[in-house]
């Protein structure tokens, strides 16, 4: 079993270009980065809005569908959706557009559109997740769920993450907009931070992710087997709840200074965390299921940009070099033998090909 994976390179503005050049590219272990297979184009603001934004990828799933390796869609920073085609074949690659999830901020005038527009650059518009649920595929935002292909809404309610847990497509939702209550709509009708059944409407575990952090920031969470990792709290409080799936019931909660995200790892959770709570500086890869002091599994520059499990190969990481604008992909197991270097911001994601 081999592993691919897709990477997102992004490009500083040279003096004749004033915005980033943003790519997506797959990679194979031992292999150059492909040509790219994606490009992004500049999001078009009103005359007033001074910032320059391109298109970014804020997540990528691909299609396994009649052999077409490479083929995926691109969720996007502005809330809509790309589909590339035939991505590993240049003369017959496709790329489709589909429509945006929220309102067409181009119709708008005036207050109206800059606000729309705040909202793309303050990435409120941008897709959050895009699942493979039996075959077809789901892209989540704060616009709600939709089938991705037809475009159909599958939930109204605003949602941070989607996933697919025991077989089941799942939603998180977050908080309604201020007008969403004015309309009569309450906070217990969105469930707000449960894991719900997105089809059944079922509530699978109740409040799963608090809004118990810096500026009512929602939890963020991994669920593994049996467990559901929870990531909460305002720093220095912050902690790690871990909770049986599906009751939600309290396993155990770990304190810790903060962390940055999940990965799971051979069958092991683990967390980006700050090492404060060693007595160190830097991020490291700790245990997330480990109660007190305990030396980090890697020590990870401060520079890296995202990471994926690679199995045996150890975890890999991008790490980007901000002064020279240019990245390496190593693994923790080699840190000093870069697989691959290159000019630009690189950043992961990954498949398995079977």
């Amino acid at each position: 079993m081999t592993q691919r994976f897709w990477i997102v390179k992004s490009k500083r503005p040279n003096s004749k270009n004033k915005i980033e050049k943003v790519s997506v590219h797959t990679w194979e272990l031992g292999k150059e980065l492909s040509a790219p297979i994606w490009q992004s184009r500049k999001i078009q603001f009103s005359r007033g809005n001074t910032v320059l934004l391109p298109e970014y990828p804020s997540c990528i799933e691909p299609i396994w569908i009649g052999g077409a390796g490479g083929d995926c869609y691109l969720g996007l920073n502005n809330g809509g959706v790309h589909a590339v085609l035939c991505a590993d074949s240049p003369e017959h690659r496709q790329i489709e557009t589909l429509p945006s999830r929220f309102p067409d901020y181009n119709s708008l005038r005036g207050e109206a559109r800059m606000n729309e527009e705040h909202l793309i650059i303050s990435g409120v518009r941008k897709i959050l997740s895009l699942v493979n649920f039996r075959g077809k595929f789901y892209d989540a935002s704060f616009a709600g769920l939709f089938e991705t292909g037809n475009g159909k809404q599958i939930d109204p309610r605003r949602i941070k993450y989607a996933g697919v847990y025991n077989g089941k497509l799942c939603i998180v939702p977050t908080y309604p907009e201020k007008k969403d209550l004015e309309n009569g709509k309450e906070n217990k009708d969105y469930h707000v931070g449960s894991l719900v059944d997105a089809l059944t409407k079922e509530v699978i575990i109740e409040k799963l992710t608090p809004f118990d952090g810096s500026g009512c920031k929602q939890a963020d969470y991994l669920i593994h087997e049996d467990r559901a990792f929870v990531h909460h709290g305002d720093w220095p409080d912050e902690k790690i709840t871990i909770r049986g799936f599906p009751s939600g019931e309290v396993i155990t909660s770990i304190q810790i200074p903060t962390s940055e995200g999940f990965i799971l790892h051979q069958g092991q959770v683990y967390d980006f965390r700050d090492l404060r709570q060693i007595g160190e500086d830097g991020v490291g890869l700790m245990k997330s299921d480990v109660k007190g002091r305990q030396e980090p599994l890697f020590r990870i520059p401060q520079s890296y940009t995202s990471a994926v499990s690679a199995g045996d190969k150890g975890i890999f990481l991008a790490l980007y070099d901000s002064k020279v604008d240019r990245s390496r992909l190593i693994s923790h197991l080699y840190p000093d033998k870069p697989f691959l270097e290159s000019a630009g911001r690189l950043a992961f994601f990954s498949h398995r090909d079977s």
